[in-house]
């Protein structure tokens, strides 16, 4: 329909949350762009699930190395304690747990709205926030369609 040329890839929400978690967290808080490159292919792996799917932290963390974050690893020592190798994981966790809960997920949420879609076997669908509350008024009102009139159609087109 006309609305399918105004929905949002996966590849452009994740290019915005990749370019504002750039300007959030600090260059070492990920420590290389080996890091970098795995957080968004976890990313773009979140946004790709459909409705119902879960997504475990540790998905996040399996391709994260721990061993190039100076901040897991005071005064250098990469030979450590199995014990220690555990705390340094958990801390990694805990930052990537912020990292979806408390930016991505966030930011996600006030840019879009993703809905779900027969045409694309139930796929999520992305659509910016204006452009889907256009959507929601030209066309639903109290679950019934109503035929928008020329200038209604030529608006909508102009979001």
């Amino acid at each position: 329909g006309e609305w399918e040329d105004k929905t949002v890839s996966i590849r452009q929400v994740s290019s915005l949350v990749r370019s504002v978690l750039r300007r959030l967290l600090p260059p070492q808080a990920l420590g290389s762009r080996h890091n970098e490159a795995s957080l968004s292919r976890s990313i773009r792996t979140f946004l790709s699930m459909r409705k119902f799917e879960k997504f475990a932290i540790r998905r996040a963390l399996k391709g994260i190395r721990l061993s190039h974050c100076p901040w897991l690893y005071p005064g250098g020592e990469r030979r450590v304690s199995s014990e220690f190798h555990l705390a340094a994981r958990r801390k990694m966790s805990l930052l990537l747990i912020f990292v979806f809960q408390d930016l991505v997920v966030p930011l996600v949420r006030a840019c879009f709205y993703a809905t779900e879609n027969e045409a694309t076997k139930q796929r999520l669908t992305w659509y910016r926030k204006p452009v889907w509350a256009r959507v929601r008024v030209c066309c639903v009102l109290g679950s019934q369609y109503v035929e928008l009139t020329a200038a209604e159609a030529a608006a909508a087109k102009t979001i």
